[in-house]
């Protein structure tokens, strides 16, 4: 983890007379936005039991990066039968509770001996299975979290450091050049910080799905018979 401290030397400079609290509260705010748009940060669950005939499991991971740690969402979900090798991991499908609800009103019920789907409702920190498991899976689920940092946080994960510490400070800069009622304010400045950070999100969209490659990744469609 990064201290927001040392976004400082980054910042500073181009706002004058900053006071460190806007300061402070602009790095964290221009890292949740960061975060937020593009899922950059993303780590794994621990393992996870499966517990028979229950429909939800608490997302938990014990990774020190996430201690600061909202959750956004979920990359995806892997499961596998109780005692099975790691190899036999297989994805879950990620289901619409909204959709699910208009096309079957017992949908949420549904039993099978592995669950075939999840959801995610308003808590963020509960996975929902479709269908229910009747059959237990110790260490048997592992999620991929999106994670963006907490309002009251005062560091930062690494990620964002170590490959992305000029996007978030050409956020900082954007938000507080913009804040009218401050003596540093300028619009003009602000909006060419706030066009370089949204340069630095797309790149890292970029990132996300296609790595540090020179070229993009394709998706090889299986041959039908």
């Amino acid at each position: 983890m990064e201290s927001i401290a040392s976004w400082e030397r980054y910042v500073t400079p181009y706002v004058p007379n900053v006071a460190y609290k806007a300061f402070e509260d602009a790095v964290r705010e221009a890292a949740i936005e960061f975060c937020e748009k593009t899922y950059i940060w993303r780590v794994d669950s621990d393992r996870l039991d499966v517990v028979a005939d229950a429909q939800t499991v608490t997302l938990v991971t014990s990774e020190a990066e996430a201690a600061e740690s909202e959750i956004v969402g979920i990359d995806n979900v892997k499961y596998k039968e109780d005692g099975a090798a790691d190899k036999q991991f297989r994805n879950l499908d990620p289901v619409s509770e909204v959709i699910a609800d208009e096309q079957s009103g017992s949908w949420k019920f549904q039993t099978a001996s592995s669950p075939n789907g999840y959801w995610i409702g308003e808590d963020k920190g509960t996975l929902s299975f479709y269908q229910i498991p009747t059959v237990k899976s110790d260490a048997g689920l592992l999620v991929k979290l999106i994670l963006k940092p907490d309002k009251t946080c005062t560091q930062l994960p690494d990620i964002l450091w170590d490959n992305w510490h000029d996007a978030i400070a050409s956020g900082t800069k954007s938000i507080l050049l913009a804040q009218n009622a401050q003596p540093w304010y300028d619009p003009n400045a602000a909006a060419v910080w706030a066009a370089a950070f949204n340069l630095k999100v797309d790149e890292a969209k970029w990132v996300k799905h296609h790595g540090y490659n020179k070229r993009p990744t394709k998706v090889r469609m299986r041959r039908w018979i």
